[in-house]
Formats: C-alpha cells, structure tokens, sequence
C-alpha cells in the first residue's frame, strides 16, 4: 500500500493520519522509515529531517494555530545577538483577548538547544508535545488526565544564535555567540547558571577558547538569565522541569557539580521516578537508556538542573538522548521523541500520584 502513496501530499496526509491515530504508539514508525530511505524526498513531515530554526518555530505557530484553544506563546527572553527567544503555553484554561495567560500550578517545563550542536534535542521535545495536543484532541485518557492536571510551557530552542550558526558554518558549534575582544566566540549556556557559591566550580572553564566556558559570571548571558528569571518567578508553580541534550540515553538528576547526594527525601524521589522513567523509555524500543545522578556522567556546574532543583525546587532532569554522536541520523528523530515523549509522560503521572518534590 505504500507505493500507492505518489506524492508529498498523499504522504504527508497518510503519516498525519497514522500520527492522529495513536500519538503515544506512533503506529507504523518502521514502515514510515523503511519507506522514507527509499524516497529520500522533499522531506515529507516535520520528523523527517532536521529543520533550521525559523521552519521550526513556524512548525510550533503552526501548532498553536491548530490548537488555538489549548496553546498560546509569548517571548520569554533574547539572545545576545537580539533575537527573540518563543515559549509556548499549553492550557485548559480559557483564553480572553487581549490579555496573556500565566501557566496554573502544577506546570511542567520542558526546553532544548542550550547546546547549539545538540540537532535532535529540539524534534524530540516537539514530538512530545504534538503527542500531547493530539491525544487531546482525540481523546486519549491518558493524554487527556494530564493535559487536565498539567499546564504544559516549552521552550523549543534557547540557544538561537548558535543554533543558526550550526547551520551556516559550524555544525558542531556548541557555545552561544557571545562575541570577546581578539575574535573569541561563545559563553557556554549550560555551565552558566548559577548558584553563585557553584557556578564555575567543577567541569567547567574560565578559559574563553573552551567548550565549556562559564560565562563572566552567573547568568552573564541573557539566554540563561532570562529562562531563568521566568522559572524564577514561577516557583512553586513549575513543579519539574527536563532540560534536553544529546547524547548518551541517560536521564540525569541532582546533583551535578558534586558527587555528594542531595538530602535523602530528595535523592529518594529522583531514585524512583527516575527509574520509572528509565523502565517507560526502555519498553519503548528496548533502548538501554540509565538513570543517575548527574555527576555520575561527570561533574559539572552552572547547569540547569542544579540551579532549579536548588532555587525553585524543581524535580529537575537532563536528557542525553539516544545515540553516540551529536549528528545522528535524520532516521533516528521519531525514535527519540517517541521513548523521550514516554519517559516525559511518566513524570507527570508520577507526580500526579505521589505530588511534587517535597518543600
């Protein structure tokens, strides 16, 4: 039946059909693929291939604009080089013109790209959340429990500038473009957020040519100060948070500038959920994705889920998602958003059932 499908249109059509049917399962992702090696064409949906930056923020308005009713975005920050960072709002609750909706507790906040290099962070996030407006929208218990539970608030890409110079000159460029005096580039977005007493502690680098730089100081870059002012704001409203990144399938948790254990409540709460977490993504595709602590990959500080675990009490997590390398294979995006999207729904139902980190 699939050589009977003839042309963008029809294909495109036929994988938004299988997608409506059953989000979560995401029916026929072998036959999808298989089908779309031997095509290689056009890249006939949004999971197919990597997209620049401003395809996929018009696929998320595109979203939105489907959605109306559920989705609403606003600017949470800038870059340095001045564009605008987008974060998007999924809610029940009705919307009246002119005026902005503010996230309800309990919210979940997801976003992607502090690492520019990190591609299929962004489609994996993306897949989850058109995962959760469809099974909406079609019914889905499941989906539907924690749309009405949850309010949803994503951030698609926060490291713009150095998203988009992947794309025109460096693909493995990890830093944003912060520009210094002798023709040095970029302030590490994931080794710069604070507390002060960690930042630039471990794992990271005052030396401006590094990878890992940290900045001048906490949230010197306004990518990082500005999410984080938001997350700020919202305490104790967002009640968790996952940071995603690539690659490794692991699922970190606090701490991660040290490998000393958070208080024994605490390390005992991201234990469990993590492992269900661990197990829902593993069911998926029979990955072999682990749960640790973060520094248990290596120490590092100025991260995000340190600084919200610490300031706003977050249950905070880190994506490595799957793979071995930060260029992937196109192939390899609706596998990854599909287990990530499981492990994401797994948080949620776990905090729905036992309730939030504890205070």
């Amino acid at each position: 039946f699939f050589l009977a499908i003839n042309n963008f249109v029809e294909r495109k059509n036929y994988y938004q059909l299988q997608l409506n049917k059953d989000i979560i399962k995401y029916v026929n992702i072998k036959d999808y693929l298989d089908y779309e090696s031997k095509l290689n064409e056009n890249c006939p949906t949004f999971y197919s291939c990597y997209k620049p930056y401003d395809e996929i923020i018009q696929y998320c308005d595109d979203l939105m604009n489907e959605f109306p009713q559920l989705v609403s975005k606003f600017q949470i920050g800038e870059t340095y080089e001045g564009r605008e960072i987008y974060s998007y709002l999924i809610s029940t609750q009705d919307k009246v013109p002119g005026e902005n909706r503010e996230p309800r507790e309990p919210t979940l906040y997801l976003e992607a790209l502090q690492h520019a290099r990190e591609w299929i962070a962004t489609p994996s996030l993306i897949f989850g959340i058109e995962s959760l407006l469809r099974g909406y929208a079609n019914n889905n218990l499941t989906i539907v429990h924690l749309i009405d539970n949850f309010d949803w608030v994503y951030t698609p890409v926060v490291n713009i500038d150095g998203y988009n110079y992947t794309w025109t000159t460096d693909r493995f460029w990890r830093k944003n473009r912060h520009e210094f005096s002798g023709g040095i580039y970029g302030v590490d977005l994931n080794r710069n957020w604070g507390p002060n007493d960690t930042w630039c502690t471990t794992g990271s680098s005052t030396n401006k040519r590094s990878d890992t730089y940290c900045g001048e100081h906490a949230f010197s870059e306004p990518e990082s100060r500005s999410i984080a002012e938001y997350l700020d704001e919202k305490r104790g409203i967002i009640k968790a948070g996952v940071d995603y990144h690539s690659y490794s399938d692991l699922i970190l948790w606090p701490w991660q500038y040290t490998y000393n254990k958070t208080n024994t409540a605490d390390y005992n709460y991201f234990t469990q959920v993590g492992l269900k977490m661990e197990e829902a993504i593993n069911t998926r595709f029979n990955k072999k994705f682990i749960s640790e602590q973060g520094s248990d990959l290596y120490e590092h500080s100025g991260g995000f889920i340190d600084y919200n675990y610490d300031k706003n009490r977050m249950a905070s997590f880190t994506y490595e998602l799957r793979g071995d390398k930060f260029n992937p294979p196109e192939s390899e995006i609706i596998f990854s958003g599909a287990e990530s999207f499981q492990g994401i729904v797994t948080l949620a139902e776990y905090i729905i059932e036992n309730g939030p980190l504890p205070n």
